[in-house]
């Protein structure tokens, strides 16, 4: 077969049917992966994907062209070489060590949560192979869990790091990973709190056996049937008629009856009130004027020491 181009055209189901039968479509997509075109690295590095889900086999040998990969601008291309980059070390963790600064940079990824939630999945898969590499992961794996805290792909890590925990980790790891999820036990709520729980879990068997005595409390509270506590009677609250209000409540307009209207008298029927006829001259008496009081004489008393006024005796007519 020619020389083989890439072509985004053709569909990615027909590039893979060429790439088993011909060496050449292969190296084909590996040299695409540092074309200067972004759509035909997006393409090529789809088909080494699927092509490596397949077979693991297939990227043997071309780790180097997936490291270089991780320095390109693009999240869809660092994302499949990041996929197959953890495939390639499930076989040989080594491939970790080689790409770590590539890898580390994408964990910081500014731009897309799958590129971040990919390089957290290969860190925490190498610190589950030995103690010593839990050690070397934990750093970098602590500072994430710390850094996405709350973001759509955190639950998805927590799973992730639940998974390595269950491997062969250093014990002051896991000592180290309860210290700093026992707040999360303790507090949180929903599925947080259950994976917090199961991580803190194993940092100290005491810490097992209060979870479990609390899950127990809760199981024995759901179950068990609640015991009715004897109620006092409450006496009857005494009716307290309510006070009149100074603002007098419009009545409802139903129940308004219209002011009783005077009835109308009639000009003709109203009688003009009677006159009092003028007396007559002739009977006017005048006024009848009262006489002067007479002064009452009062009889001055004599002063004393002073001699009385002889009287001259009166003459008796004589009779002839």
């Amino acid at each position: 077969m020619r020389r083989y181009e890439v072509n985004v055209d053709v569909p990615i189901d027909e590039v893979l049917e060429l790439a088993h039968q011909y060496v050449s479509v292969k190296k084909a997509l590996f040299d695409a992966l540092s074309n200067s075109s972004r759509l035909v690295r997006e393409y090529a590095s789809q088909a080494l994907l699927d092509l490596e889900r397949e077979d693991w086999k297939v990227a043997k040998g071309h780790s180097d062209v997936f490291i270089d990969a991780l320095h390109r601008p693009e999240a869809p291309t660092r994302y499949n070489s990041l996929e197959v980059i953890g495939i390639l070390a499930s076989h040989d963790m080594r491939l970790v060590d080689q790409a770590w600064d590539g890898i580390e940079e994408c964990l910081y990824d500014e731009e897309s949560g799958a590129v971040r939630l990919a390089a957290f999945r290969v860190f925490t898969a190498y610190g589950a192979s030995t103690t010593p590499r839990s050690k070397k992961a934990w750093l970098l794996i602590s500072d994430a869990l710390r850094c996405y805290h709350g973001d759509p792909e955190f639950i998805t890590m927590l799973n992730e790091f639940i998974a390595m925990l269950k491997g062969n980790v250093d014990d002051s790891v896991r000592k180290e990973a309860g210290k700093q999820f026992a707040f999360n036990a303790e507090n949180a709520t929903g599925l947080l709190k259950r994976k917090s729980e199961e991580i803190a879990s194993f940092a100290n068997p005491r810490t097992v056996k209060k979870i479990l005595k609390e899950h127990e409390k809760k199981a024995l509270a759901i179950t068990a049937p609640v015991a009715k506590k004897p109620t006092t009677p409450i006496p009857p609250k005494k009716e307290v008629a309510p006070k009149p209000s100074a603002k007098k409540t419009p009545a409802k307009k139903a129940e308004q009856k219209p002011p009783a209207k005077k009835a109308s008298v009639k000009k003709a029927e109203q009688k003009p009130p009677a006159k009092k006829a003028p007396a007559q001259k002739a009977e006017q008496k005048p006024p009848t004027k009262k006489a002067p009081a007479k002064k009452a004489s009062v009889q001055k008393e004599p002063p004393k020491n002073v001699p009385a006024k002889k009287t001259p005796p009166t003459k008796k007519p004589t009779r002839k």
